[in-house]
């Protein structure tokens, strides 16, 4: 009988993946998520290998596996590219000018030379990086927390001809709960999700600073709740699983625009007087000659609710083997359902973008239980550091503990840092991002 019932589980487990993978919608977008520096050092190999907090995100039956509970105080990490490291200085100067006002005082023309003179000085460089942080608790079946983190997709100047100042970049809060069980030899897992991020997508141009000087920066909110699943089978030697993220999300959409219109926005043709105009709406009028009204083609920012959209499910496998105590080997594949995950517009198809293969090799496992970590994501080589500096302090004497306290308490504190590359085009080898990334951590 209790065979029979495992059976039926897992045939509802698969009706429900199918039931969701194949329910294709029209307004589908792509999500994001957290870096987890593990997964990055070891080539973004998460399905049976995310033992912290990328299990509430990547696959929460790996919670299951889970054998001491562990309260991450904070988790902070920062990354930036190489190019970025470059050229972020000359981004600088542009985002203070414009803070100063600086550009304010110049014609067209003017404007013109300058960022064509600072795009010239990047050299067509973007800029890419990411900063984040989870607070929450892990414990064996259950885990809670919050992930905040900042993505800039890109950030740069492009077009020398008529050079243009592109900002994309997102605010985002993640809130996942999630939970898992064994059902005989197989874990399965859960995770819901709330979500909350700001996307900036800024492409602005010469006329961008005469025309809309304050305005120049329109955003989209996105607000709603998302479910993961998984399932992994094996043990401590080897195990073989499969995730889906966003197997059910979807959230609200509200969007900025300056050039869309939307039913239900309309506009009445009514004359506004300059009291009721921002500095930029002013300057808009008298640089165009005219009277500003809500028939106007000039652009002015109007936020609308663009509807409920549903993200998009990234569907992966991937297995784990341990051959030695002191030697974790992993593997994944992503994106099955060849999804536009990167949204550029076309699927994801190339079978080399969605390979990762990772490695962590431990030593040193009673001092500073270092860990060492290679990988191969998307056929890009990664690798990284992981270390406890105090962690000998939790095999110290008990005297020693006692006058050392507050070194005893940060025995569980983590340092990482992380060599990356990813790519950004539609296959592997045609515009690689290098990253370099570093994270600490305070457990408890």
């Amino acid at each position: 009988m209790k065979k029979n019932n495992r059976v039926k589980l897992i045939l509802l487990i698969c009706l429900l993946i199918s039931s969701i993978t194949f329910a294709k919608e029209d307004d589908e977008i792509n999500g994001t998520y957290y870096r987890n520096i593990r997964g990055m050092g070891m080539g973004n190999s998460y399905t049976t290998s995310a033992l912290n907090e990328a299990a509430l995100l990547y696959n929460p039956a790996m919670l299951n596996y889970l054998k001491k509970t562990k309260w991450s105080v904070f988790s902070p990490g920062f990354g930036i590219n190489a190019d970025g490291m470059d050229s972020l200085s000359y981004l600088k100067e542009i985002i203070d000018d414009i803070g100063d006002d600086k550009l304010s005082e110049m014609n067209e023309s003017e404007i013109f030379n300058y960022i064509k003179e600072k795009q010239k000085d990047m050299n067509n460089k973007m800029i890419n990086g990411y900063t984040g942080n989870f607070t929450g608790i892990l414990m064996k079946n259950i885990g809670f927390g919050v992930f905040a983190y900042g993505n800039i997709d890109k950030a740069g100047i492009e077009n020398p001809v008529n050079p243009k100042l592109i900002l994309n970049s997102s605010l985002n809060m993640d809130v996942p709960i999630g939970i898992s069980t064994k059902f005989g030899p197989f874990r399965v897992g859960a995770s819901a999700r709330y979500i909350n991020y700001l996307k900036t997508n800024a492409e602005i141009t010469t006329t961008d600073f005469m025309n809309t000087s304050m305005q120049m920066f329109g955003a989209t909110k996105h607000e709603g709740f998302g479910i993961n699943i998984g399932s992994v089978i094996g043990g401590d030697r080897f195990r073989i699983g499969i995730a889906m993220q966003d197997a059910y999300t979807k959230i609200d959409v509200w969007e900025d625009s300056k050039t869309v219109y939307p039913k239900g926005h309309p506009k009445q043709g009514k004359i506004i007087p300059d009291d009721e105009l921002d500095e930029s709406e002013l300057i808009a009028k008298y640089f165009s000659n005219e009277d500003l009204n809500e028939n106007s083609e000039i652009p002015r920012y109007s936020t609308y609710y663009k509807g409920e959209q549903k993200v998009m499910p990234n569907l992966r496998v991937g297995m784990s083997i341990y051959p030695k105590k002191w030697l974790q080997l992993s593997a994944d594949y992503e994106n099955i359902l060849n999804e536009d995950m990167d949204g550029d517009g076309s699927p994801d198809d190339n079978p080399y973008k969605k390979i990762h293969i990772g490695s962590e090799i431990s030593i040193l496992q009673d001092t500073f239980n270092l860990k060492l970590r290679l990988g191969i994501n998307q056929g890009y080589p990664t690798m990284g550091v992981y270390a406890q500096p105090l962690y000998f302090m939790g095999k110290a004497p008990t005297w020693v503990k006692v006058v050392l306290f507050p070194a005893y308490l940060m025995r569980e504190f983590e340092f990482e840092l992380v060599d990356y590359t990813e790519e950004l085009g539609p296959y592997a080898g045609m515009k690689p991002n290098h990253i370099k990334a570093l994270g600490f951590s305070l457990r408890f």
